[in-house]
C-alpha cells in the first residue's frame, strides 16, 4: 500500500516539477513566452524567478528522494508490481523450467535413433 502512495506521489511530483520548468522564463522565455505574456514576471510578479527557482529545488529534492523510496519499497514490499504475485505470472507458470540444452539434445538423438531402427 505504501509503495502505491509513493508511486502516486512521484507521478504528481514529476508533472509538478514538468510544469514548473515550463513556466520559467529563461533564455527562450519560456512557455509564458509562448502564450504573449512576455516574460513569467508578468504572471507571477517581479519575484517570479526566484519563486519558480525554489519551487524547481524543491519538486526536484522531492522526485529524487520518492525515487529512492518507490526503489526501495519495489525490492522490499509484498504487493509491489516487480513481485510475481501482481505481476500476472502464476507461481505454477513460473515454476515451469525450461529444458537445458543437454536434454534437448538427448531428446534429438532419441528421436534420430528412434526414426533410423524403425526405418531398418
Amino acid at each position: 500500500m505504501l509503495y502505491y502512495l509513493f508511486l502516486l506521489l512521484l507521478v504528481l511530483t514529476s508533472l509538478c516539477l514538468i510544469l514548473v520548468v515550463l513556466i520559467q522564463s529563461g533564455r527562450g522565455a519560456g512557455l509564458s513566452g509562448a502564450f504573449g505574456m512576455g516574460e513569467g514576471q508578468a504572471v507571477f510578479g517581479n519575484r517570479a524567478g526566484d519563486v519558480l527557482t525554489k519551487a524547481t529545488e524543491i519538486f526536484a529534492i522531492a522526485f529524487m528522494i520518492l525515487c529512492i523510496a518507490v526503489t526501495y519499497q519495489s525490492k522490499h514490499a509484498q504487493d509491489s508490481i516487480m513481485s510475481g504475485s501482481k505481476s500476472g505470472i502464476t507461481s505454477s507458470r513460473r515454476a515451469e523450467r525450461l529444458p537445458s540444452l543437454e536434454e534437448l539434445e538427448n531428446k534429438n538423438t532419441n528421436a534420430s535413433e528412434e526414426a533410423e531402427s524403425k526405418t531398418e
